[in-house]
């Protein structure tokens, strides 16, 4: 058995392990394109999108393919921009039984658009989810939850990178 020490430096038997342990981990992908991350967008335009050599679809072929290796499952935050123009990516993802969820359309920050065009596009976001993966899109993740009633209208939960995590509907309904 490996010895510890205690904090006199004295040898100290370690505690016998009397369960296994179980440890459950959240596994989520941003399904997004190096062009499209805010951190590009002083330098790269939206009108530009279509003219860069899109790198994503090899990147989450790789990424399920390890995941696969390991048996491994985790929720696939995806553009709309994305799944419109490789529908065969978003069919993959839901056939090796992975979870899909949207990111948004266009990648646009919640915080830089109204109400009505932020819900415009997580609609249309879910709507092409849905119709290419065959399967509810049932998560939206924001980086701020800027209009978080909106995405609980669009049929959505909402899984936000702000410090303190996600944003529920119980919270927003307690708030409203």
């Amino acid at each position: 058995m490996k010895r510890a020490t205690d904090r006199a430096g004295q040898a100290a038997e370690a505690p016998p392990i009397t369960h296994a342990m179980t440890i459950t981990n959240a596994l989520t992908i941003d399904v997004e394109d190096y062009f499209q991350v805010s951190a590009m967008a002083p330098y790269i335009r939206r009108d530009e999108w279509d003219s860069r050599e899109c790198r994503v679809e090899r990147n989450v072929e790789r990424i399920l393919a390890l995941l696969a290796r390991h048996d491994t499952r985790a929720t696939f935050f995806t553009l709309g921009w994305v799944a419109e123009r490789y529908p065969q990516l978003v069919r993959n993802i839901v056939a090796q039984g992975h979870e899909l969820a949207s990111h948004g359309y266009g990648h646009q920050r919640a915080s830089d658009l109204s109400r009505e065009a932020f819900t415009d596009d997580i609609s249309r976001a879910k709507g092409l989810l849905e119709d290419i993966g065959g399967v509810a899109a049932c998560q939206q993740r924001v980086g701020v939850p800027t209009h978080p009633a909106a995405v609980f209208e669009a049929g959505l939960g909402m899984v936000s990178g702000a410090v303190g995590g996600g944003v529920h509907r119980r919270q927003i309904e307690h708030d409203a």
